[in-house]
């Protein structure tokens, strides 16, 4: 008799603990679902965001590219300033769009840097023109490129377009007096143990000032980009954040 109560309450035992994992297992289960249903949701809706960037910008390139094309009609001096306002305004919306479409391009594994001739002046020049043309404080914008930076060099002219005018943007915010400038100018290879070689795209090879003999001699030169301001610059940014996460 004592032998059947013992076996019984190893029983009830062993249903409880299976109970358990059965229960324990179905909490996993749901939450592995909820996970992947969330997951599923991101991915739908940054695809659709990636599509409607795709459909904005080929209307948006042609509307940039007739204003282009407008500038070099005869204009006043009021429909020039107008004119420049609308390209850096469609330049700022297509840069937005080319971010959201690039990161995409990131998250699914896909980014591919390109590799075009590109004057690094032209870009400082570009991208503090752009600045300026919205800009709403009494700010100064300058632009220093050192002797020694290559008039022409071969990199991804639109990735470092948009670091730059990201950067600007970001120190234009937080500077509510003063300057805010970018200094460009030749280092030394930070990598020596490893050997670059310079490539540049076919289709950029045949458009290019030169032919493809000359892309052999292209030599490796670090360039570094600062943007600096008289704001309170990054510790100040990220100050708040610091003392919300202490407390």
């Amino acid at each position: 008799m004592g032998m059947e109560i013992t076996d019984q309450v190893k029983k009830r035992e062993k249903m409880a603990k299976l109970r358990e994992e059965i229960a324990v297992q179905k909490a996993r289960e749901t939450e592995l679902n909820k996970t992947i249903h969330i997951t599923e949701e991101t991915m739908r809706a940054k695809q659709m965001l990636a599509t409607m960037s795709h459909e904005i910008r080929s209307p948006l390139s042609g509307v940039v590219s007739m204003a282009e094309i407008l500038s070099t009609t005869k204009l006043d001096k009021d429909q020039k300033q107008l004119l420049s306002v609308m390209l850096s305004s469609g330049d700022l919306v297509l840069q937005l769009i080319n971010d959201i479409l690039d990161l995409s391009k990131v998250e699914s594994g896909v980014m591919r840097l390109e590799a075009t001739k590109f004057r690094p002046r032209e870009v400082i020049k570009h991208v503090l023109q752009t600045a300026a043309a919205s800009l709403k404080k009494m700010l100064i914008l300058e632009g220093h490129v050192a002797d020694d930076v290559p008039v022409e060099v071969i990199g991804d002219v639109l990735r470092i377009r948009q670091i730059l005018t990201n950067l600007i943007s970001n120190a234009i915010k937080f500077t509510h007096q003063g300057k805010v400038q970018i200094n460009l100018y030749v280092i030394a290879d930070p990598y020596p143990e490893c050997q670059l070689e310079p490539k540049i795209n076919e289709d950029s090879a045949k458009n290019g000032h030169e032919d493809n003999e000359s892309h052999s001699h292209e030599t490796v030169v670090w360039i570094r980009c600062d943007v600096k301001d008289t704001g309170i610059g990054i510790p100040g940014i990220f100050h708040n954040f610091v003392s919300h996460v202490g407390d």
